[in-house]
């Protein structure tokens, strides 16, 4: 009786054990790879947004968990707009992002949600821009614009997670150069990026 009551003691230690293993970890350096959609508004290029306002969306993640909760991280994204419907020739965006993600969750879960916040370097060109009097030009604007996002982390071992993510830009008003000639106007302009990813902790 003795030796069942051990054999049911060391399972039920077992049991619990494997229960709270270790299932993620934002902890660390971490890489990460993401593809998704761009979309873009703005009253100053009201047509372009209304008739180009979305694109393909590739990017690249660098970040450091101090801990668990606490990750800043670094962000490239290149957006390519469809111009199909307007006169231009090539259209795309560009995203440099930094800032800082909070992690809710511990090590134990493997759906970890986050939000996040930062400043960043957002810039935009198009090229043989026709204009309205027949001429045409390459278009340009850019500037530093917060932006603020959250997502979520699948984590399918420890170390790699499936990652789902949106950011929004918004604030500042960038000066509008044409052939990269000033034209003292500023345009307001917000872009919103949801994006589906891989991330990889190196820890």
């Amino acid at each position: 009786m003795k030796n069942y009551l051990i054999i049911l003691l060391v399972t039920i230690s077992l049991s619990g054990f494997s229960q709270i293993k270790q299932r993620s970890s934002t902890e660390g350096i971490s890489i990460g790879f993401q593809v998704g959609r761009l979309g873009w508004n703005s009253d100053y290029f009201k047509f372009l947004s209304d008739n180009a306002g979305s694109g393909f969306n590739i990017g690249l993640n660098l970040s450091y968990g101090i801990n668990q909760s606490v990750e800043p991280y670094l962000t490239y994204d290149y957006s390519s707009v469809g111009t199909s419907a307007v006169s231009v020739k090539s259209f795309s965006f560009s995203h440099l992002d930094a800032g800082v993600r909070f992690n809710f969750g511990g090590t134990v879960n493997q759906l970890r949600p986050f939000v996040q916040a930062g400043y960043g370097l957002r810039t935009a060109s198009l090229s043989e821009v026709t204009f309205t009097n027949g001429s045409s030009g390459d278009v340009s604007f850019g500037g530093g614009t917060p932006h603020v996002g959250g997502g979520l982390n699948y984590f399918i071992t420890p170390s790699l997670a499936l990652n789902l993510k949106g950011n929004l830009t918004f604030g500042t008003k960038p000066s509008v150069l044409v052939n990269s000639q000033d034209t003292f106007d500023s345009a307001d302009v917000g872009t919103f990026r949801l994006s589906v990813g891989v991330v990889y902790n190196l820890n």
